[in-house]
């Protein structure tokens, strides 16, 4: 397996993940995008499914060779992020079955074009993919109230989180799904949760679908922009 990691916290990550034969790779730094998020593999990349990774224009070559000779097809999107929100989360966005939220107005247009229209859900809190731990396209858990109602609507099971105790460097707080990732049957936290109610909720909603929860530091858990692992 491989993971794109947060270049800033490689060198705190990389062992962890060796662990699990996990072979991590340092994230593309952005040169458009500015503070913790220009690093943020979630900013520049979009997971369409276990085989493919949609990519900003200015990363494609940087990605483009990590997964030269594997499985993974990455797609140049031709686009990239603007500095500014909302137009910085081009690709912060989730695909759920055959839907695909997002915030359609900002949304990288070789993303949107691989969804029918119908199935298209525009989403008001622009960074969806932070928010959100996607635990294999099958179960979720949110720190969102707003994204909870939308993937519940979709007759996904998923749990809300209270927001606010994920830590990030430039910012207030971080995000949830921002300081995750998943691959066989595993969900990989960062840190610890310190919040108590959180920690307990997650722990059981992870014992609920049969998935073993891994706290890869024990540091208070930090936003990354999603840990990206795809099979090999």
């Amino acid at each position: 397996m491989i993971a794109i990691v947060d270049r800033a916290y490689y060198d705190i990550l990389r062992d962890k993940l060796n662990k699990f034969n996990i072979n991590s790779f340092l994230s593309f730094e952005s040169k458009i995008l500015k503070g913790a998020v220009k690093t943020h593999p979630d900013m520049s990349l979009f997971k369409y499914d276990e085989e493919t990774l949609i990519a900003s224009h200015e990363s494609f070559d940087y990605y483009n060779e990590i997964f030269k000779g594997t499985k993974i097809n990455i797609i140049n999107a031709n686009e990239d992020p603007h500095e500014k929100y909302p137009s910085d989360v081009k690709f912060n966005s989730l695909r759920v079955g055959e839907h695909l939220i997002c915030k359609k107005d900002v949304c990288a247009d070789a993303i949107i074009k691989r969804f029918d229209d119908n199935k298209i859900i525009n989403s008001s809190q622009g960074y969806v993919k932070c928010s959100i731990i996607d635990v294999g396209s099958e179960y979720f858990a949110s720190d969102d109230k707003y994204l909870y109602e939308i993937i519940k609507s979709l007759g996904q099971k998923c749990i809300l989180l209270d927001k606010g105790f994920v830590k990030i460097k430039d910012y207030d707080y971080g995000f949830i799904g921002g300081a995750s990732g998943y691959a066989r049957d595993k969900i990989f936290l960062t840190g610890k949760i310190i919040n108590e109610a959180n920690r307990i909720r997650l722990e059981e909603f992870s014992r609920e679908i049969n998935k073993e929860l891994i706290y890869l530091t024990e540091y208070d858990i930090f936003d990354i922009g999603t840990l990206m692992i795809m099979e090999e």
